[in-house]
């Protein structure tokens, strides 16, 4: 059948119709529908579609997007005739290799298939320093309607764009972004790092598999802000747990000051400068060890995940 909004759904035996129009899928019983996007779902037993063709999935689907990407979404989410879905009780989870993500129950995601990730979240902008203008405005948007970074206070909501990102902060996002794994049978190494501060499983994490170094001495500094340089270490490190890898497109031009870049960070900024993930500043410098604001970290996540393919 073709609901009035479009969408396609293969109508399995024993489907009903009620005398307002409203489709129960039976239990037991599985309807494939094909989305606007191009995207197949497998509907489970128990959905409805209304006589609007809004479709209310009766248990969890996954959504299988392009290269071999997937979101699971509640029960209870909701579909329209255009394809437009709102997450349900306990949120949608995105998964692709190494990488896992939560968008938030109530948010509405639009399928796309010309978008890197199949689909797009659409939120209004909850932050008072965050103005639609600025540059950084769809990286922020994106890092907070995909479950990576959240304010800095509530009343009023503040992103904080021009605050700098300590060590601690950006293993607490890649820790997300990895699915927040259970640490608990794993050492930590660092004597700055205690049980009781938000970051320590992160750090912990980090550590054990080969993303984040210390100064030595046991020292990890999680207040330390970190620099461009430090940031693209961690992030190449983050690629390698997750047998992700980048496409590299322009050369790298070098900087005028190359010559600053620590030894092991030359191979990471240049390949993160070719995957168009980091780029140098007026000048032609590349200011390897100035601090990076939560702005560039969230513009450098986005680019990151919408980059990031699965190594052959």
């Amino acid at each position: 059948m073709e609901t009035p909004g479009g969408l396609i759904i293969d109508v399995p035996a024993g489907t009903t119709i009620d005398k307002d129009g409203n489709v129960t899928i039976p239990d037991g019983v599985d309807a494939d529908v094909r989305l606007p996007g191009g995207q197949k779902i497998t509907l489970p037993g128990g959905s409805t579609i209304d006589s609007t063709g809004k479709i209310t999935t009766g248990g969890d689907t996954q959504i299988k997007l392009p290269g071999d990407k997937t979101l699971d979404v509640p029960k209870g989410s909701t579909i329209t005739g255009d394809g437009k879905l709102t997450v349900g009780t306990g949120g949608a989870t995105y998964r692709y290799g190494g990488m896992t993500f939560s968008i938030s129950q109530g948010m509405e995601i639009i399928f796309d298939g010309d978008v890197p990730l199949g689909f797009f979240v659409s939120s209004s902008n909850p932050f008072a320093d965050v103005d639609s203008s600025s540059w950084y405005y769809n990286s922020v948007m994106f890092a907070y309607t995909h479950g990576l970074m959240a304010g800095t206070s509530t009343d009023p909501m503040m992103f904080s764009p021009n605050m700098t990102t300590t060590r601690g902060m950006i293993v607490t996002i890649l820790y997300r972004l990895a699915g927040s794994p259970d640490v608990s049978s794993l050492e930590n190494p660092f004597g700055d790092v205690t049980g009781d501060k938000y970051y320590a499983d992160a750090v912990v994490w980090a550590a054990n598999n080969g993303i984040v170094g210390g100064y030595g001495g046991g020292l990890y500094g999680p207040e330390d802000n970190i620099t461009r340089e430090q940031l693209a270490v961690i992030l190449n490190n983050y690629l390698s747990y997750s047998a992700l890898t980048l496409p590299e497109s322009p050369d790298y031009p070098g900087f005028l000051d190359d010559a600053d870049i620590a030894n092991n960070a030359v191979d990471a900024l240049e390949r993160f400068f070719k995957a168009g993930i980091i780029n140098g500043k007026p000048g032609n410098v590349f200011d390897p060890k100035g601090s990076a604001t939560r702005a560039e970290v969230a513009t450098m996540l986005m680019r990151l995940i919408e980059a990031a393919e699965m190594e052959k």
